[in-house]
């Protein structure tokens, strides 16, 4: 029995020499390849990109992973990235990530057990984003965090927190796709807490700036059909008066048709997202 289980031993420890081996001497061009072709027809929106993929001991890594749109536009950038499958990680049922995203960086883990995948960003600049800068629309280089969580499997159930600080919007009609211009608007932070449990999302935001506003609701989800979703929102703001100077007189007049004995823009949205109800309260 003895001589049997050292044999065992020995067979286990030769073919675990030999996967590493063969892991780690394995050509990282052969393994882009075999992955962008196992995705690609996967992906309706584009493709992927993967440059210096290279093994390591418990995982691999990418020196770039692009995401190009069908226009040929890079629509996400990572660097750095880092997939783990370490003992300490597969002892706890979990797989690891870890990437650089426009100057800020990124953490995952997969729960196995549970199909949960978690993912949190810190310091990332989403003006970095090539497609997002020429869009023009952000007009300041805002710092993003956030902290995501949802199951792979199952009905559709997750949490959101994400913060935004540093943030600046053009009010050009060029930008913003409105008949006249508006001035530059300016946010210190923009906070947003969502959950949602199948079709039901429960949100609750807060902004600070020029527009210091409060919004808190749910939405019904039309996941097929994402502008027939149902709103039941609730939102009130105060404008700086410098920033309200600044507006032109139409949009004066139609602000003031919603502001409540407080002197508040104090509104409920209902109906479809693509053409809700609005009603001062």
């Amino acid at each position: 029995m003895i001589k049997r289980l050292k044999l065992l031993g020995w067979v286990l420890a030769w073919l675990m020499f030999f996967w590493w081996a063969f892991w780690l001497t394995l050509d990282g061009r052969i393994l882009e390849r075999l992955i962008e072709r196992q995705v690609n027809p996967q992906l309706e929106f584009g493709r992927l990109d993967l440059q210096g993929v290279e093994t390591t001991w418990f995982g691999l890594k990418a020196e770039t992973v692009v995401f190009i749109g069908n226009s040929a536009l890079p629509l996400l950038q990572v660097q750095e990235l880092s997939l783990s499958w370490a003992p300490w990680y597969l002892l706890r049922g979990r797989l690891g990530l870890g990437a650089r995203l426009y100057e800020g960086s990124l953490e995952a883990q997969w729960v196995l057990y549970s199909g949960r995948f978690e993912l949190a960003g810190e310091g990332i600049r989403p003006n970095r984003n090539l497609r997002l800068r020429e869009k023009g629309l952000i007009a300041s280089n805002p710092k993003l965090d956030f902290a995501a969580s949802t199951g792979l499997w199952g009905p559709p159930r997750g949490t959101l927190e994400l913060t935004l600080k540093e943030l600046k919007l053009s009010g050009k009609t060029e930008q913003t796709g409105l008949v006249i211009d508006l001035p530059n608007t300016s946010f210190d932070a923009l906070s947003l807490k969502a959950r949602w449990q199948e079709v039901q999302l429960e949100l609750e935001g807060q902004t600070q700036g020029d527009i210091n506003a409060q919004v808190t609701g749910q939405v019904v989800l039309d996941w097929n059909r994402m502008e027939s979703s149902r709103l039941n929102l609730r939102l009130s703001a105060a404008l700086l008066p410098a920033f309200e100077e600044q507006l032109d007189g139409l949009v004066k007049s139609l602000l003031s048709a919603y502001r409540n004995a407080e002197g508040r823009i104090s509104v409920e949205l209902s109906g479809p997202a693509r053409v809700p109800q609005i009603k001062r309260i």
